[in-house]
C-alpha cells in the first residue's frame, strides 16, 4: 500500500517521464533534420550514418565549458598549416565555402562529435592520463616558442 507522499508523486513522477521521452524524441527528430540539411545521406553509408547518430545522441552537453568550434579549427590551421604536420580536421569554413554540400556535410558531422560525443569521451578520460598528455603537449609548445622566437624563456600560452 502507498503512503500518502508516494501516491502524491505518482502523477508528478509520470509527467516528469513523459516530458523527458517527448525530449528525447524531438532531440532526436531535430538531430534526423540537421543531419539531412546537411546532406549526410549522400556521403556516408548507413553503418556510418549509424555510428554518428548513436555518438551524438550518447553524448550530451559538457560539464566544463569547451573552446568554441571554430576556434578549434582556427587554430588548428594556424598550428598545424606546414608539412608534415598537416591536420586533419577540416579547415575553417566560411558561409560560401560551406555552400557545397560535401563541405557542408563534414563540417557538420565533426561539429556534432566535437560538441556532443567529444566531451562525453573526454570526461571519461583518467585525469592523471590528461595531465600527462597536457604537460608533454605544453613542453612541445614552449620548446616550439623558444626556437621561434629565439627567446630562451619563452613559455608558450603566455603573452609577453
Amino acid at each position: 500500500m502507498r503512503s500518502g507522499a508516494e501516491g502524491a508523486a505518482g502523477p508528478a513522477l509520470a509527467a516528469a517521464r513523459d516530458l523527458l521521452a517527448r525530449d528525447d524524441r524531438e532531440h532526436a527528430a531535430q538531430l534526423v533534420a540537421t543531419l539531412r540539411a546537411a546532406h549526410v545521406e549522400h556521403y556516408f553509408d548507413q553503418e556510418r550514418l549509424a555510428a554518428l547518430v548513436d555518438a551524438v545522441l550518447a553524448g550530451g552537453p559538457p560539464q566544463a565549458p569547451l573552446p568554441r568550434f571554430r576556434r578549434i579549427l582556427d587554430r588548428a590551421e594556424k598550428a598545424w598549416c606546414r608539412k608534415p604536420f598537416l591536420s586533419r580536421l577540416p579547415p575553417p569554413d566560411n558561409r560560401a565555402a560551406l555552400e557545397k554540400p560535401g563541405r557542408l556535410c563534414r563540417y557538420v558531422s565533426v561539429k556534432l562529435l566535437y560538441e556532443r560525443a567529444f566531451p562525453a569521451w573526454l570526461e571519461g578520460r583518467d585525469h592523471v592520463a590528461l595531465n600527462v598528455w597536457i604537460k608533454r603537449e605544453a613542453e612541445r609548445a614552449t620548446e616550439a616558442a623558444r626556437k621561434i622566437n629565439k627567446d630562451e624563456h619563452a613559455v608558450a600560452g603566455r603573452v609577453a
